[in-house]
């Protein structure tokens, strides 16, 4: 073979393989393409199902008009996409496993369709226990066909990827085979013609050489005529051509890379999203399934799960109240309660709180993923388990935070993907937790009505309006009128009512609807026959459309003949005290005459005989002037006191501020001479006698400058307060104090806890004053200690206003 053929055929045959292999390059490119294309295709299916899976579960669980229309729309998207893309897949494996999702897609519509058309108020707490149940199994039948949808849909992404990687393997294995090739060829021509043309061979073999070991940029650059200079020139040209082409194929190589590695981190990540979603879902329905006796109970069992589900080794939860911004802490995890030595703090106010306390401050997730190499916290108290990582989120009840949900020491750092999880999770277990709170209430509210109902000690009953018979009644009601509950159950209300007929009964009841609620008396024939007195009390109670008579009643017999008693005992003690302040009255005043004159004649006999006689005779003298002078002080007070219900005035508004200045004025010698400071507060206005309370505040006031503590100023303030429909007052003094063994005796008549010669006094001051107040409808106390001071509390009723009047009346 010529020279020049072999050249020929050297040039010809790397460009024919080059052209072959640039020709399976591209048609192996666009196999990767549609292959690829169809894997996210596939993908995209999946990703459809798993969202239908997870509007199965919302629509189940909360049974919304909202989760009913996105479920129908993804479903029609996911009919549209299996239509759309069925022209794409074209092998018989791929067209099996989409007629199987399409087959499954019409299922799911058929089965959805079974819950019928969904009212817009929503009724998942309204279904019926047959309902429920039917729902329960449609729902877990959709579950289930979309759990067999969803490996097909894998399936098919798995085949097609799995056909994208086989043919870039070709590709690059192609390549080598033909540039291999080539080389081979390119050394066998080569040496044929290095046994006729040495040097040029030679030259040709270094060049062959070269590009062999990868220097394709290497060039002969011979300028000959001949055919070797033409095949040198060849050689050049197939060079550059090559390394053109190698480049190229390089570069289709690394972007074929970049797009194969971006969407298998594309498709981790769908996969790792995907796994996150279902293993919240099953946590969740887990929870939603599991029954749980208090809401402490729910709550540690949710705390637990969501440590678990961030991985995490400790968690905790504290409730939140933002009025008062402190934080209690709830529940530790268990592994907490393991490790932590540390005392629990059970409040904690937000301002002192740690960094764990962030994400209520900043009202969103905060993670510390290197808590020990933080520099603005607090630190760990003694007895603290070791904290590595740190991740809280607050916990949400519309726009108010309710609680911090802490967890820690994950192994690997927290991400996006645990918050996301741990938001999603404690928002829906918050829910459960709300539910359980109203369960608790209507159960303690039921066991309240039911303990109401059960113990009270009054009879209630709950009659039809049509038979007049009782439909519910507790144990006293049939006991007070001596039935058995059977046969209570079987009488009617005119079986026992004594003071009204039957047409008497009916117009009752009319009124009862009219007013709505109606107190009477009445009287109830006993199994006995004896008749006794009732006061009942009675509304309308409406069930559904039902109306029913609600009456509690109560047997006032006995309360009836007390009250006879009482009124002749009070008509008896009312002549009494009549009788005994007349007599107070008449012996007071019949005393004062021979009194006054044994004390003038006695005066009169001391100053004429002043001295006249011995030493004992002055001091008898003197014995007897100073006992008639303290038999008329005694007198007078008897009176006084005598006075207070047969003298007195009648009530009328008085200013208590006008009043203290009148008392100021009569007591201004003592507060003077005795240094004393005396404080007034604003006083309101009261009905009262106004020269009774008089009385009451200038005994009180005096008291306390006689009372003082040696070589001290009397302190003494006057206020008073409005307390649940009275007024308050109070007189504090720093004196002496009283020991409160004598709290009651010092308020007894002529009662006194010192000698005369220390301090001055009959013993009425505290006695008048109680039998004032009392008039006035208070009471009067006080408080104290032994040289503490004292202060003496009464009260008198408020000045009611007109409305209030009105209202009364």
């Amino acid at each position: 073979m010529k020279i020049r053929n072999k050249l020929i055929l050297i040039g010809i045959i790397p460009v024919v393989l080059l052209l072959t292999l640039t020709a399976l390059f591209l048609w192996a490119t666009s196999q990767v393409e549609r292959a690829t294309h169809k894997a996210i295709v596939a993908d995209e299916l999946a990703s459809t199902l798993s969202d239908l899976s997870i509007l199965t579960y919302e629509h189940h669980i909360y049974f919304e008009e909202r989760a009913h229309v996105q479920w129908v729309d993804k479903h029609t998207f996911l009919d549209r996409q299996i239509k759309a893309e069925t022209a794409l897949f074209g092998s018989a494996e791929e067209q099996a496993l989409l007629e199987h999702l399409s087959r499954t897609a019409r299922n799911l519509g058929f089965l959805f369709a079974q819950y019928g058309p969904h009212p817009n108020h929503g009724k998942g707490l309204h279904l019926s226990g047959q309902e429920k149940s039917f729902h329960d199994r449609l729902t877990a039948r959709i579950l289930q066909d979309l759990a067999v949808a969803a490996p097909a849909a894998h399936a098919l992404h798995d085949l097609n990827h799995d056909r994208s990687l086989a043919f870039s393997r070709r590709i690059e294995m192609t390549g080598v085979l033909v540039v291999g090739s080539i080389a081979i060829l390119l050394l066998v021509l080569s040496f044929l013609i290095i046994r006729s043309f040495s040097v040029p061979v030679r030259v040709l073999n270094e060049a062959f050489a070269a590009v062999s070991g990868g220097d394709l940029g290497y060039r002969i650059g011979s300028v000959a005529k001949d055919e070797l200079g033409n095949l040198s020139r060849g050689f050049d040209a197939m060079a550059q051509r090559l390394q053109e082409s190698n480049l190229a194929l390089h570069r289709l190589n690394l972007e074929l890379e970049a797009r194969v590695e971006d969407r298998t981190r594309d498709l981790s990540g769908a996969n790792a999203e995907l796994r996150l979603n279902e293993e919240r879902l099953a946590v969740l329905l887990a929870l939603s399934q599991r029954k749980f006796d208090t809401e402490e109970e729910l709550i540690r069992y949710a705390l637990e799960e969501a440590v678990r589900l961030a991985r995490s080794k400790v968690g905790y939860l504290h409730f939140f109240n933002e009025d008062q911004q402190t934080l209690r802490l709830f529940q530790w995890s268990e592994a907490v309660v393991d490790s932590c030595k540390t005392e629990k703090t059970p409040h904690y106010p937000l301002q002192q709180a740690g960094i764990w306390a962030d994400c209520v401050r900043q009202r969103q997730p905060v993670v510390h993923n290197d808590y020990p190499k933080l520099t603005k916290k607090n630190g760990l108290p003694e007895g603290h388990f070791p904290l590595l990582r740190h991740l809280s989120i607050p916990i949400f009840d519309g726009e108010n935070i309710v609680a911090v949900l802490g967890v820690g020491n994950k192994e690997e750092p927290y991400d996006a993907d645990d918050i996301r999880q741990l938001i999603l999770y404690m928002g829906s277990a918050w829910e459960m937790v709300r539910r359980k709170r109203v369960e608790t209430l209507l159960h303690e509210s039921e066991q309240r009505y039911r303990a109401i109902f059960d113990e009270s000690p009054d009879g209630i009953l709950i009659i039809d309006l049509e038979t007049g018979k009782a439909v519910e009644f507790n144990d006293v009601a049939h006991r007070q009128l001596g039935y058995g509950r059977e046969e209570f159950a079987g009488l009617s209300l005119a079986d026992y009512e004594v003071r009204e007929r039957p047409e008497e009964i009916q117009a009752r009841i009319e009124k009862i609807r009219r007013d709505e609620s109606d107190n009477f008396e009445t009287e109830h024939r006993t199994k006995s026959g004896e008749v006794r007195n009732i006061a009942v009390s009675a509304q309308i109670l409406t069930l559904g459309e039902h109306q029913y008579l609600y009456a509690i009643f109560r047997d006032i017999t006995e309360l009836r003949q007390a009250q006879e008693g009482l009124r002749q005992y009070a008509v008896s003690l009312e002549r009494s005290n009549k009788e005994l302040e007349h007599f107070a009255y008449v012996a007071s005043h019949d005393l004062q005459e021979p009194l006054r004159k044994i004390g003038s004649f006695t005066e009169l006999l001391a100053r004429k005989y002043q001295g006249q006689l011995d030493e004992k005779a002055d001091a008898y003298i003197g014995y007897i002037v100073d006992g008639a002078q303290r038999m008329q002080t005694l007198i007078n007070d008897l009176l006084a006191f005598s006075r207070v219900t047969t003298k007195g005035k009648e009530f009328e508004p008085v200013d208590c501020n006008a009043l203290l200045a009148r008392v100021q004025l009569d007591l201004e010698l003592a507060v003077k001479e005795s240094s004393a400071r005396l404080s007034v507060g604003d006083l309101p206005t009261v009905m009262a006698d106004a020269v009774q309370l008089g009385q009451v505040f200038q005994n009180l006031i005096g008291n306390a400058i006689k009372y003082c503590a040696s070589g001290e100023a009397p302190e003494i303030d006057v206020a008073a307060v409005a307390r649940e429909g009275e007024w308050l007052f109070s007189v504090h003094d720093n004196g002496i104090g009283i020991e409160p063994q004598h709290f009651e005796r010092v308020f007894q008549l002529f009662q006194r806890l010192h000698t005369r010669e220390e301090y001055s006094g009959t013993g009425i001051g505290l006695a008048l004053c109680k039998k004032i107040v009392e008039r006035h409808g208070g009471k009067i106390w006080l408080e104290s200690a032994a040289g503490r001071g004292s202060t003496f509390f009464f009260t008198l009723p408020g000045v009611r206003s007109q409305e209030e009047e009105e209202q009364s009346t």
